[in-house]
């Protein structure tokens, strides 16, 4: 099948290594700020679609090394067109300026976004010395000390409260000291849920099916959906249940926006939240 026509718009990662290098990156550094930015990026993505999924790929259109390092990303559709995706680059600089500046102060982000943030920061002015990202030969947003302090203090500020959450199971991990596995549910963003050694049989048996946990659950400040639950009860669905699927539900209502884009609408539902 034809790959869609990429979208024209590019956003530019600097890069620069620590001073006992010559300034040079240490290539498992570039190699994992690269795969952070993917991840910001494609989280960035769902975030402005709305759903667990991502609608673009993302590639390589320009690479250099000349002290700093800069890669140029740009995008693909993946498998359909939305006015959105001419906005992702956009919205993932404006957000990091804005964290930075520190004129972002309440954590009513998607948490992944700013846990996304978080793992491109970590390693300032020990793996990397600086870090920026450019639009038309324009700095856009930077990463800096001030950033890595706001996001650490963003992510702190959590409640927690027992309650339920249902959906689909994957990623269950069992070897490490901390046994685990993400539910996804119909909205909302994936948890993460922990669970002690007496759940191991039960939780071993329910990847990919649909069921219900139980817990205490954490909630990010400003959040309206939890991000972790202490896992004390699990229950299967009966054979045969399964969930809505939010893809089932595109299109259904077009003129739901209005005369309003996409992404308008979802800033003005937002009141003006990221």
């Amino acid at each position: 099948m034809e790959k869609m026509q990429r979208i024209n718009d590019e956003l530019t990662l600097h890069i620069d290594g620590m001073a006992s290098n010559g300034g040079d990156v240490d290539l498992s550094v570039f190699v994992n700020k690269l795969d952070s930015l993917r991840l910001a990026l494609q989280e960035t993505d769902k975030h402005l679609l709305g759903m667990n999924k991502n609608s673009v790929d993302f590639l390589v259109k320009n690479l250099s090394h000349n002290s700093p390092s800069a890669i140029t990303i740009g995008i693909q559709p993946s498998y359909y067109i939305s006015e959105h995706q001419n906005n992702i680059f956009t919205y993932f600089s404006n957000l990091l300026a804005d964290v930075t500046s520190g004129k972002y102060k309440s954590a009513s982000a998607n948490y992944q976004m700013l846990k996304r943030f978080k793992e491109l920061a970590s390693g300032l002015g020990d793996k990397f010395s600086s870090m920026w990202f450019t639009k038309n030969q324009e700095t856009v947003a930077v990463i800096n000390i001030e950033t890595v302090l706001v996001l650490n203090d963003l992510l702190s500020k959590q409640y927690r409260a027992y309650g339920s959450i249902k959906g689909i199971v994957k990623k269950y991990n069992s070897a490490s000291k901390d046994k685990f596995f993400y539910i996804f549910p119909i909205l909302g963003d994936e948890v993460k849920c922990f669970f002690d050694d007496n759940l191991i049989e039960t939780a071993s048996k329910i990847m990919e099916g649909n069921v219900t946990v139980k817990g205490m659950m954490t909630y990010l400040e400003g959040e309206f959906f939890p991000s972790e639950i202490k896992v004390d009860a699990i229950e299967q669905s009966e054979d045969g249940e399964s969930l809505t699927k939010l893809t089932s539900l595109f299109g259904v209502e077009k003129k739901v926006t209005g005369d309003s884009t996409s992404v308008d609408f979802i800033k003005e539902s937002r009141r003006g939240w990221h």
